[in-house]
């Protein structure tokens, strides 16, 4: 992963994603059988209103809680990039500089059909923003659902 040329104005977004259990004396664990999917600002308003009419997205969801799978179609108009994690719960996206929400995904879990579908996401960050150049972007996930930093 380390030796990346980023463009001007891309980003080079790596990190890991963190599973945080509810169960006192749990150790750190790594997720490493899942995927990321970055979408844009200007596209989360379609991803949002496609969730909606499907009844993926109910009243009262929050994007951390959102539980749903992701079709290729869906996919194909609204994910700006997605990646697979590493064996070390590790991933890398490259991204022009923007605002995006990242959804993480379960791909142990198997999708009804996967010629159809994607991945099931299990939750989405907030709004972040990603500047041009090397940016670090660790997740966690649990009980309290997605949540992502900028570091």
């Amino acid at each position: 992963m380390d030796n990346v040329i980023v463009e001007a104005g891309e980003s080079d977004v790596r990190g890991k994603i963190q599973y945080i259990s509810d169960v006192s004396g749990s150790g750190k664990m790594y997720y490493t059988q899942g995927k990321i999917a970055a979408i844009s600002s200007e596209k989360w308003p379609l991803f949002k209103a496609s969730l909606e009419a499907e009844n993926s997205w109910q009243d009262g969801t929050t994007e951390a809680h959102l539980s749903f799978a992701l079709t290729h179609t869906l996919a194909n108009r609204v994910v700006a990039a997605s990646t697979e994690m590493n064996k070390s719960g590790q991933y890398q996206l490259m991204l022009p500089a923007g605002k995006y929400y990242f959804c993480i995904g379960d791909l142990a879990r198997p999708v009804e059909d996967a010629n159809t579908y994607v991945m099931s996401v299990f939750g989405c960050t907030q709004q972040l923003i990603i500047q041009k150049g090397r940016v670090t972007v660790d997740f966690q996930y649990g009980e309290l659902g997605v949540s992502g930093a900028v570091l």
